[in-house]
């Protein structure tokens, strides 16, 4: 019997980030650890495929301009339906935006 070699992909993560200065840091680290990632502005227009084909969504939150960040996860999660995207908020400090997100939002799980 011949076992023919199986490729694996790499988990697809897209970071939405509203500090244009982390987009090159966040990137570098997630693809040396073998990750395919996509960086996009927050907030930002979600659109259908970008939800397609991701296996994590990163959520890099800013210190302010929340209600527009609510806003956006609610369109994202709306354009989820019925897939489950695990989604991990990163914040600068555990302040009030941190605790919104993780209350009305519901983001799976959050990095300070």
């Amino acid at each position: 019997m011949i076992y023919e070699p199986c490729t694996v992909r790499s988990p697809r993560i897209h970071v939405y980030t509203s500090n244009a200065d982390r987009v090159a840091d966040i990137r570098e680290m997630l693809e040396s650890a073998n990750y395919d990632t996509a960086c996009s502005p927050l907030p930002t227009a979600v659109t259908q495929d970008a939800v397609e084909d991701v296996d994590l969504i990163v959520l890099d939150g800013p210190a302010h301009s929340e209600n527009r960040v609510i806003s956006f996860c609610e369109e994202l999660q709306h354009r989820m339906a019925e897939r489950f995207i695990p989604v991990i908020f990163v914040a600068d400090d555990a302040g009030p935006v941190l605790r919104v997100f993780t209350s009305r939002v519901g983001t799976d799980g959050h990095v300070i």
